[in-house]
């Protein structure tokens, strides 16, 4: 079954991986456990969900310029091979995808306590230069709670 089908309204599928590659990751229950074990810290059912299905997922925030593109399982166990210092920054928590410019999204703890979050992928730091725009995947993907904070902080309106 496909996980998005719950997201709110407001995120209209930009494209889906299968669309470009007619091709779906396997996961398996190693994969699963590995991810567990990398992020630290429990994770929330519905990105579980998202990744077991092994499709890239990308949406757009309807009347907005935001984009989330979701990794893969196997993308996400390689973070450190393009963003070594994140663990370094964030012990407890993944990466789960990008913008699809310079930022990425990441799912953790960080300065605001655990929650989503984005930050530029460049050097810097992860932690104290992330954004927490929502408290839960739930909250922000079903609920649509914090799309405006996070359009506010792509237009540059808040840091």
């Amino acid at each position: 079954m496909n996980a998005t089908i719950k997201f709110n309204e407001c995120f209209e599928r930009l494209y889906y991986e299968e669309d470009l590659y007619k091709s779906i990751e396997t996961v398996s229950e190693e994969d699963l456990k590995q991810l567990k074990k990398y992020s630290k810290i429990l994770l929330p059912d519905l990105l579980l969900d998202i990744l077991n299905e092994g499709v890239r997922f990308g949406f757009e925030i309807t009347d907005t310029d935001v984009i989330v593109q979701f990794w893969s399982i196997h993308d996400i166990l390689a973070t450190d091979d393009n963003f070594s210092d994140f663990k370094k920054d964030v012990e407890q928590g993944i990466i789960f995808g990008t913008d699809l410019g310079d930022s990425i999204y990441y799912y953790g703890m960080g300065k605001g306590g655990l929650g989503l979050y984005i930050v530029g992928g460049g050097v810097g730091n992860y932690y104290q230069e992330a954004f927490k725009f929502a408290e839960t995947f739930t909250e922000f993907f079903i609920e649509g709670k914090g799309v405006d904070l996070l359009d506010q902080w792509a237009n540059g309106i808040i840091f």
